[in-house]
């Protein structure tokens, strides 16, 4: 994908983020499994977005930091109640120094991909076992991507239809490096709104090898925020701590 920057994905989401993921039980499932991960009181959240897990945090008392490479997120964040509880520090998560060390460190919606190499996701998690705090825990979500989507690396489908709005997604996979690029196209009255993002995926094994690489150790691993069982592919839930 030309012309991609960290924070486009960022920039171009910030309007629709809250919209997108709206899903109020997901939400509560998500702060209630990782206030129950957090073994202290200090909490960080790269990619932190407009702040939609970590004001909840927040407001149940942990004090929250969270690195946002998208200045456009930040202030979502910063003007919703609550809002103010989190600390944000505007910039990307591999150079940004977060100010503390943590009881908990977690990335949602496969944050770690937004790193494109795997030099760079080992370096990453490399770093965050200096962040966290001796008995500190790091929750990883992430998933797999559906290879049956694809026809000669790359496919066009039909994502959300309404009434008033239709939205396609266009991508591309690169196999060799592990990295999609996606377009979502939303067409409707008021015009057409693009939302590119591209991320490096990864299955549990190499991530556990990476997490190893880089001094992490495997704790438990879930398939949601209801701890039920990882199963085989697909979405991941995974605990580590420092080895």
């Amino acid at each position: 994908m030309e012309n991609y920057t960290p924070s486009s994905y960022g920039d171009t989401m910030a309007p629709v983020f809250d919209f997108l993921n709206v899903d109020e039980e997901e939400n509560r499932k998500t702060v209630e499994f990782l206030s129950s991960e957090a073994a202290g009181q200090h909490v960080l959240e790269p990619c932190v977005g407009t702040g939609r897990i970590a004001i909840p945090l927040a407001q149940a008392g942990y004090s929250v930091h969270g690195i946002e490479v998208s200045a456009a997120m930040a202030e979502q964040l910063r003007g919703k109640p609550g809002g103010e509880l989190v600390e944000v520090i505007v910039g990307d998560m591999m150079s940004t120094r977060p100010p503390l060390q943590y009881d908990l460190i977690y990335l949602l919606q496969n944050g770690l991909g937004n790193l494109l190499s795997e030099k760079e996701q080992v370096e990453y998690l490399r770093q965050t076992v200096g962040q966290l705090r001796p008995g500190g825990r790091l929750v990883l979500e992430s998933w797999e991507p559906e290879p049956e989507r694809f026809v000669d690396n790359q496919y066009v489908e039909t994502s959300l239809l309404d009434a008033n709005f239709v939205v396609l997604s266009a991508a591309q996979l690169d196999p060799g490096e592990q990295v999609i690029s996606q377009q979502s196209i939303m067409i409707s009255n008021q015009g057409i709104q693009l939302y590119p993002v591209r991320f490096r995926y990864f299955d549990v094994d190499q991530l556990d090898a990476m997490a190893a690489e880089a001094g992490l150790v495997l704790r438990d691993r879930y398939s949601d925020w209801d701890r039920a069982p990882y199963s085989e592919k697909g979405r991941s839930i995974s605990v580590f701590v420092a080895a």
